[in-house]
């Protein structure tokens, strides 16, 4: 009776005494559980800190950030602000009922520190961002190509020959300037726009090949990392890489056989080749040779009239009478030739080109053929017709340099100056940098010289270089331009007045340098040996006045991290026969440790001293006697002693002063009266305020910059202040951490507004409360303003305070407020006149709660092309709402046009927005291409307010044509009910990409709305609400890439039948979740969808899904490579059988469906499916490599094969071919049905790498090595495994393994072919990992749920409690009614852990 009473006693104390104790802490260690709370918040914000700057740092260098690490993010402030919602009722925690009211406050407290610390613990992040991929062939621009009989027909044969497929060496040649980089580039740009292959690069190879420079190029299109230090190792990775897609690779400018292997180019890719001989074609086995024929007389007329700008029967052309004509044809038909004299003589007087006639009748004949003859004499009359003698120089200077180099300015400024007087170059540096910008737009005029990308860049032609190097020869300036190999010595070598060795494997000896005449010598490499020079190597070259040992050609950002390897730099010891160079003006010696440089201070003529991130000993005292010193360079330089400041200080003469002193934290402060030009840079930034300085000083080239750090700003109150000049003079300014109590830029720094301030970058200036305050002052500020940043500023309140108006903007172009958190308004001065405001971002500024823009000036922003929002919670408008009193819907005036250049709208994060933009301003986005908005969960509308939808009714109907929009996507969006009122009729005909996701209110078909006419949309029937797209229109036929999620619809594309044969539709990714109610994702009539462009599938919670491929679509998917297909139980077949057909009212295959290229497919948790591929295909899977099929209980086979099937019947040879031969990874988890692999005649090869079996009881081991002669065989199994001889739930391997070739090539090609298999059986991982995920955000909206079911019943059970028990407190009752019910949610969270824990 005792044990009965213990146990009782027991009992009672489990269910009651323990769960009252446990909830009892929550009333008396309330203090407690708050100090964890605040503890684990400031924990979690150091960690979003960390993880915002890693944020930063990879959108600097144009990566994206990784998915996780977005949603991570977002979980992170959807917590901290349910903490602040918390840490506000803590402080009003008094009252009757405080006890109840600290039970259920410690309760939430500590489920919000439960998530914090699991958000804590999840932020490590790999990858955390991925680089974005380049522009590839897009980049290049066909104005310059011209259509003639001689393009067209080269053009048509080499995309022939692409098209065919059959050859993979394509040979292209003609003659030089005739325009075949051009034309291949079309080819190309044609290719990558058909999708003939998967990517398409192109590598210029020039006259003396580089194989890295080769490897780099083509790695830059694949946005590849060659990691490797040999060039044989690049090579493999290069060729590993190409191997994964079909690749074009086109090689520009080859001059001789080219070593494929050694470059890294496999034999599986196709190459096109454009060469100037034929013979390069036929030593290089070219399969099919196109050539390039040169213009006849007339394409040549009409290329020279367009050029000339020459039209018919005009007065001047009637004026000229025949003597375009007659010179045009002396051009020969060579494209380069014609341009350059038309351009040449375009707008001249008659005279002029009667004497330019004259002239080239008149030219002597040539030593080169009679084609290049006539070139060189159009080339050297361009020449001669330069007035100015610094023209003729800088063209001449120009050829120096490698063929296909782009040149930057600054180069040959500082080149150009070194050469004097007899350049034509006299006067001080701002003079001489200013002739060489107008003398080099002469040249880029005349097209002797072509434009780059950047306007800073210029290059030249081969055909115009070659030009140039016989020009410079027959006036008596021979240059000389060595192959790398050797350099032979020749009997003119005095006249040399020039010499180029790009590449230092086999310098020149002394006696090969006996040039008496030698004025210009560069020498440069990109290896990382030393260079050792004879003492006496520049003995003989008194008369040398330019001399450049450079590793790099002048640029900003890639010293960037040449700075770090400052260590390690290599040496070059400057010769003692230097100081023997005494007309020596220029001198660069670049990216070199130099050790002691004193013997620079003999060069007592010199001008330009460039040292940039060089490395030496120190800045010697006999610097400051060269009294012509202009220029130095020191810019990231590692000086080992002294402090070079007390010398620049004293070489008053400078003109222009780049210095950036890595290792050293001091600041210089260095006033020169002379000082034009200047960047001058502290070293105490982090590291990704060096990138961003790196990458601003690239983009913008400053004339004039400082950038300091922790810099007190009371030093510029005192007049005498030697940096204070600097700071007036800049045009750049960057400052971070800025102290000394400044609490604004203007006027408190600078009185005078910064008006001639270009680019103005602020960061973690937490004293700075309002950029510009002009309350008490009338003085005009930031007239000249482009680029304003401000960055981390955690004072600031507010940008601008201008109540003065004395603030245009009116050259504001880019404006980028980040990470301001107590930013509450911008206030853009009201006078304001933004008118070329391109760049507007926003990102975390929670506190900013006024709109952007005042409607007088969002009307002023004309030219806005991107307006990106993100994290910026409290925002309510992006344009204050008074502007809807101006506004007519229905018929808005012309003038009321706003933002009618924005391309890019991207909203991110802004909860309190209600509408983007009021209706009126959707009729002026003509230009708009990209609509991103995510995570907004107060939104409803994207376009109108919502008094715009409720008197949608009585609306007159307005057509919106958004004519360039290209991509939408609406992810997270709750409240989203509409995006357009009723009465609106939008219209996106180019729309490529939609993306709808967690959309709930959106209504089913709104995004094919989108893409009617408005007479279509009145049609539009109301029982087809639930297909997305009820008809097929041509352009939801244009559709590329299609995301859709959370939606109830039964059906994606309902297809009407086709006049005249089937639909070709542009889709290539598809991608369908959680989407309950789908039943069908083509529906039609039979044959009548073509999908041969589809490459991407995926299908995630279609519960009602039967099929996936129904007859409505042609047979053949040729494009499909990756299938992916979860969660889908009902789903039956993959291929609608014909069965299925009849059984769903739907026509059956005509013909049989086949997968050419599928290679990914991925299948888990359906469990209705039998086997994935059945019924006879006509053709095997000859690209499949990866399959995994986990957790669907019901398949029995992979592949079902069915002989009778259709009454057809495979042959014996037949069966031979159905097999698998680039099948590499087999997965089989979790089928308790399946017995084999196939049924039928599908065979796997001895190539299968991995296979394993899970769990699999039907699917013995004996049948296993039967069927598969593979390396390794992994099962894992339970039941029939005890048969031979294994435990239950044993693992064991297997290998059964060929013969092994002893031979190393074979090895070699073993391990290339296993790193592929371990790339792609990463990509299923990553796959699985996302599968994952959507799983357990399922499991965590279950739980929400029930949490909320439980929330009502403890209030259900209080209320009872408290009015049965009477006078009991109430924080008692409440315990009484928790026993249970806490133990039971204790136990679901602990089991909630463990399945998150196993899923991850």
């Amino acid at each position: 009776m005792a044990d009965i009473a213990v146990s009782i006693i027991a009992k009672l104390s489990e269910y009651l005494v323990d769960p009252i104790l446990n909830n009892a802490r929550y009333v008396f260690g309330f203090n407690q559980i708050v100090r964890g709370l605040y503890d684990q918040k400031d924990e979690l914000i150091v960690t979003q800190k960390s993880v915002k700057e890693r944020m930063k740092e990879a959108r600097r260098k144009t990566e994206i950030i990784e998915e996780a690490v977005e949603r991570w993010m977002n979980d992170v402030n959807n917590v901290l602000k349910d903490v602040e919602k918390l840490e506000e009722k803590t402080k009003d925690n008094k009252g009757c009922y405080r006890v109840t009211f600290q039970y259920f406050l410690a309760k939430e407290a500590e489920n919000s520190t439960k998530r914090m610390k699991n958000l804590y613990i999840s932020c490590i992040f790999e990858p955390f961002s991925r680089r974005t991929e380049l522009p590839g062939m897009k980049y290049f621009s066909s104005k310059n190509f011209v259509y003639s009989k001689s393009t067209e027909h080269a053009y048509n044969k080499l995309m022939e020959a692409l098209k065919d497929g059959k050859c993979n060496m394509i040979g292209f040649h003609g003659m030089g300037g005739s325009g075949k980089t051009t034309l291949v580039k079309e080819v190309g740009k044609k290719a990558e726009e058909l999708q003939l292959f998967d990517k398409v690069v192109m590598a210029v190879v020039s006259h003396n090949p580089e194989v890295t420079n080769i490897q780099g190029q083509i790695a830059d299109s694949l946005d590849l990392i060659l990691r490797e230090e040999t060039t044989i190792g690049r090579a493999q990775r290069l060729s590993t890489s190409l191997q994964v897609e079909r690749t074009l690779v086109i090689l520009d400018d080859v001059w001789e056989n080219l070593d494929f292997e050694a470059i890294g180019i496999p034999p599986c890719c196709t190459v096109l080749l454009a060469t100037r001989g034929r013979d390069v074609c036929v030593s290089m086995n070219c399969q099919i040779t196109v050539e390039l024929s040169l213009l006849d007389e007339e394409e040549a007329w009409t290329l020279f009239k367009r050029c000339a700008d020459i039209i018919d029967d005009s007065p001047y052309a009637l004026k000229l009478k025949n003597v375009p004509r007659k010179i045009a044809k002396k051009c020969k038909g060579l494209p380069i030739a014609i341009v350059t004299m038309a351009s040449m003589l375009r707008g001249k007087k008659v005279e002029e080109w009667e004497l330019a006639l004259l002239r080239l009748e008149e030219s002597q004949e040539l030593d080169v053929e009679e084609v290049l003859s006539s070139c060189y004499a159009c080339i050297k009359l361009s020449y001669d017709n330069l007035t100015k003698q610094v023209s003729k120089n800088l063209f001449l200077l120009c050829s120096i340099f490698p063929e296909d180099y782009e040149i930057n300015m600054e180069d040959l400024v500082r080149y150009i100056k070194g050469l004097g007087p007899s350049a034509g170059t006299i006067g001080t540096m701002e003079k001489v940098r200013r002739e060489t910008q107008v003398t080099m737009n002469i040249l880029k005029d005349s097209y002797l010289l072509q434009p780059c990308g950047k306007q800073e860049f210029v290059k030249m032609h081969d055909l115009v270089r070659d030009a140039a190097l016989w020009i410079a020869s027959k006036e008596g300036k021979a240059i000389k331009i060595p192959a790398k190999t050797s350099v032979a010595v020749e009997e003119n070598v005095k006249e040399i007045a020039a010499m180029s060795l790009w590449s230092m494997e086999n310098l020149p000896s002394i006696d090969q340098l006996q040039c008496s005449a030698l004025k210009t010598l560069l020498l440069h490499s990109t290896d990382e040996s030393s260079l050792q020079l004879p003492k006496e190597y520049f003995g003989k070259m008194q008369m040398l006045e330019v001399l450049g040992i450079t590793k790099f050609y002048y640029t900003w950002r890639n010293l960037y991290t040449l700075r770090y390897l400052s260590s390690s730099l290599s040496i070059f010891a400057v010769p003692q026969s230097m100081e023997r160079l005494t007309m020596l003006r220029t001198l660069c010696l670049r990216g070199y440790d130099l050790g002691d440089i004193s013997i620079l201070a003999s060069l007592t003529r010199l001008e330009i001293l460039d040292l940039r991130s060089s490395s030496f000993d120190e800045l010697p005292q006999g610097i400051t006697t060269l009294q012509k010193l202009r220029l130095l360079d020191i810019y990231t330089c590692r000086i080992k002693k002294n402090n070079p400041y007390e010398v620049i200080r004293k070489c008053t003469q400078l003109e222009e002063l780049y210095i950036w002193r890595v290792e050293d934290d001091s600041l210089p402060i260095i006033s020169l009266p002379r000082l034009h030009r200047y960047v001058i840079v502290c070293d105490k930034f982090r590291e990704n305020c060096r990138f961003l300085i790196d990458a601003y000083l690239e983009d913008h080239v400053p004339s004039r910059a400082l950038c300091i750090d922790q810099f007190d700003a009371s030093a510029l109150i005192h007049d005498s202040s030697s940096i204070k000049d600097l700071f007036l003079r800049s045009e750049h300014l960057y400052m971070g951490h800025l102290r000394g109590g400044c609490k604004s830029i203007v006027p408190h720094m600078d009185q005078g507004g910064m008006n001639e301030m270009i680019g103005l970058i602020l960061e973690s200036c937490s004293e700075i409360e309002c950029l510009l305050d002009t309350t008490n002052t009338n003085l005009p500020a930031f007239f000249e303003l482009v680029t304003l940043k401000l960055i981390w500023m955690n004072g600031l309140k507010r940008v601008f305070n201008d109540p003065s108006f004395q603030c245009p903007l009116e050259k504001l172009q880019d404006l980028q407020i980040e990470y301001c958190t107590q930013l509450s308004s911008i206030s853009f001065p009201r006078n304001s006149n933004m008118c070329n405001l391109k760049i507007l971002r926003l990102q975390w500024c929670p506190m900013l709660t006024s709109s952007l823009f005042v409607p007088a000036i969002a009307r002023r922003l004309m030219l806005l092309e991107e307006l990106k929002i993100f994290d910026c919670s409290k925002l309510k408008h992006i344009i204050a709402e008074e502007y809807e009193a101006d506004e007519n819907a229905s018929n808005p005036s012309p003038t009321l046009k706003v933002f009618p250049n924005l391309r890019i709208l991207h909203v991110h994060g802004c909860h309190s927005l209600e509408s983007i933009f009021p209706i009126s301003f959707a009729q002026s986005l003509e230009r708009l291409e990209k609509i991103v908005i995510w995570y907004n969960f107060g939104l409803n509308y994207v376009f109108g307010t919502h008094k715009d939808y409720k008197n949608s009714v009585n609306e007159v109907k307005a057509n919106i044509n958004l004519i360039s929009l290209r991509r939408i996507s609406l992810v997270s969006l709750s409240n989203l009910i509409d995006i357009f009122p009723k009465h609106c009729h939008p219209r996106s005909p180019n729309l490529k990409e939609i993306e709808c996701r967690e959309c709930p209110r959106l209504s089913t078909n709104l995004m094919y709305k989108t893409l009617l006419s408005s007479d279509q949309q009145k049609g539009l029937m109301a029982t087809e609400e639930r297909v997305v797209f009820p008809d097929s229109e041509e352009s939801v036929l244009a559709l590329e890439y299609l995301t859709f999620e959370n939606s109830m619809v039964e059906g994606i594309f309902q297809m009407q039948a086709a006049k005249q044969g089937p639909l070709n539709s542009n889709l290539s990714h598809l991608c369908l979740k959680h989407l309950p109610e789908l039943r069908l994702i083509w529906k039609g009539p039979k044959d009548v969808l073509g999908l041969q462009k589809l490459k991407s599938l995926v299908l995630v919670g279609c519960r009602n899904l039967e099929t996936i491929f129904s007859p409505t679509i042609v047979g053949i998917l040729s494009e499909l490579s990756e299938l992916v297909v979860s969660k889908c139980d009902k789903l039956e077949q993959i291929i609608c059988s014909d069965r299925l057909a009849q059984d769903g009212n739907l026509p059956v295959f005509s013909k049989s469906v086949c997968f050419p290229l599928l290679s990914i497919v991925h299948v888990f948790q359906c469990n209705n499916l039998k086997s994935l591929f059945s019924h006879s295909l006509p053709s095997p899977f000859p690209e499949l490599e990866f399959i995994t099929i986990e957790e669907c209980s019901e398949i029995e086979q992979v592949f079902f094969f069915n002989e009778d099937d259709k009454g057809q019947h495979v042959a014996e040879e037949n069966k031979q071919n159905l097999v698998l031969p680039k099948l590499r990874e087999v997965k089989l988890v979790h089928l308790p049905n399946i017995t084999e692999f196939s049924k039928g005649p599908y065979k796997l090869q001895q190539n299968v790498k991995h296979y394993t079996v899970r769990h699999c009881p039907k699917y013995t081991c004996a049948r296993l090595q039967e069927k598969t002669p593979f390396s390794a065989i992994h099962l894992q199994t339970i039941g029939d495994v005890c048969e031979m001889g294994l435990g239950s739930g044993s693992t064991s391997t297997f290998s059964a393994t060929a013969d092994i070739n002893p031979q190393i090539q074979e090895r070699v090609s073993k391990l290339e072919t296993n790193l592929e298999s371990e790339r792609q059986r990463r990509r299923l991982m990553e796959l699985d990992l996302q599968v994952e995920r959507e799983r357990r955000k399922l499991i965590e909206l279950k739980l929400e749920t029930e949490q909320e079911r439980r929330r009502i019943m403890e209030e259900t059970m209080l209320s009872f409690f408290h009015k049965m028990l009477g006078r009991v407190p109430q924080q008692f009752s409440h315990l009484l009614s928790q026993t249970q019910s806490a133990q039971n949610e204790e136990s679901e969270d602990q089991d909630f852990q463990n399945v998150s824990i196993q899923s991850l």
